[in-house]
């Protein structure tokens, strides 16, 4: 060939020669980055497209991709520099693809390698938490009154308001257990023991049913008419202004005491085999006492006590009235036999 036509076509070759644009792939955020690779290249032509996903970025950056371009060998070429490895995309909390184009193969003798890509930056955002659990329902109180057993005394003590303890049906008026907001009515074949707050109980109690009675009635309480029966019946009328509605002691044995300030405003009476009754504070039983049991003893020691009618029978009758302004209206003694204190005590 002529020196010259050589010549031409070298000038030509080198003319029409491509160099290799650096383009690359994206490292996915949190997942290791793709390798791209040059694609192969036919002698002349251009190099393909290298693509690359990217991971879902929720950590921390994955490994840094490698580029490596394609050795290509071409006749006459010059040798031409593969495409650097891209840079990755940075996650954004969401699913992040990266797309590297490949670099453009150009007609070389030998590809060098591409340089190394960066490892993508995965900053991505991680996914919203989940919302908590629904919050915790509402459990029962849990709550054990005494301790209950299945007889139907027990039952029907519960059923009142009561709480069964150890064979008593018991009212704590005013607690959790016994708030005691309706009349209190005590079961058949089981004692009864009823306790009444300050201003507690403005309701009746009725134990005459029950084996044993006691209620006790604080400053103000037991307003309503109280009747007591069993062996034995005690009521208590300790606070100031307590038993305004009356006390009847219906049992065998009946103990009442009146020892609050103007308590037992209501009458009081009792039968029975034995009877009881004590009216020690001030202007208590006021509107008076009958004792109707087999043997009666009655006692108004409180100053201004007993203002009302005293009566008494049955077989044998003690009356005391004592106290100062006691027993005003007298007092009366119709049992097989009487005592009266003072001696000048009048029936009226």
């Amino acid at each position: 060939m002529p020196t010259a036509r050589v010549a031409w076509l070298a000038v030509g070759l080198l003319a029409a020669g491509c160099t290799v644009n650096k383009a690359g792939l994206f490292g996915g955020s949190d997942a290791a980055a793709a390798s791209g690779t040059a694609g192969a290249i036919a002698a002349g032509g251009r190099g393909g497209s290298g693509m690359s996903s990217g991971g879902t970025g929720t950590g921390a950056g994955g490994a840094a991709g490698s580029g490596t371009g394609a050795a290509i060998q071409s006749d006459g070429g010059r040798s031409g520099s593969a495409g650097a490895a891209g840079s990755s995309a940075m996650g954004t909390g969401g699913e992040a693809t990266g797309v590297g184009a490949g670099g453009e193969g150009g007609v070389i003798d030998t590809g060098a390698a591409g340089t190394v890509g960066t490892g993508g930056d995965g900053s991505g955002a991680a996914g919203a938490t989940g919302g908590g659990g629904g919050g915790a329902g509402t459990g029962g109180s849990g709550m054990i009154c005494g301790n209950p057993t299945d007889t139907t005394a027990c039952q029907m003590c519960m059923k009142a308001g009561g709480t069964c303890m150890n064979g008593v049906c018991v009212f704590a008026c005013g607690s959790a257990c016994n708030p005691c907001t309706t009349d209190i009515k005590c079961p058949k074949e089981m004692g009864c023991s009823i306790d009444c707050p300050a201003s507690g109980c403005a309701v009746a109690i009725d134990c005459r049913d029950s084996t044993t009675c006691t209620v006790r009635c604080a400053d103000n309480a037991c307003t309503g008419a109280i009747q007591c029966g069993g062996s034995p019946c005690n009521v208590t009328c300790s606070g100031s202004g307590s038993c305004k509605g009356g006390v009847t002691g219906a049992g065998t044995m009946n103990t009442i005491i009146c020892s609050g300030s103007g308590s037992c405003q209501g009458r009081v009476t009792c039968s029975g085999v034995s009877c009881q009754a004590t009216c020690s504070g001030p202007q208590s039983c006021a509107t008076g006492v009958q004792g109707d049991g087999a043997m009666n003893t009655i006692t108004c020691r409180g100053n201004g006590s007993c203002n009302g009618k005293v009566r008494c029978s049955g077989n044998s009758c003690s009356t005391d009235c004592t106290g100062p302004s006691a027993c005003a209206m007298g007092a009366c003694c119709t049992a097989a036999s009487c005592q009266r204190m003072p001696q000048t005590l009048q029936c009226r």
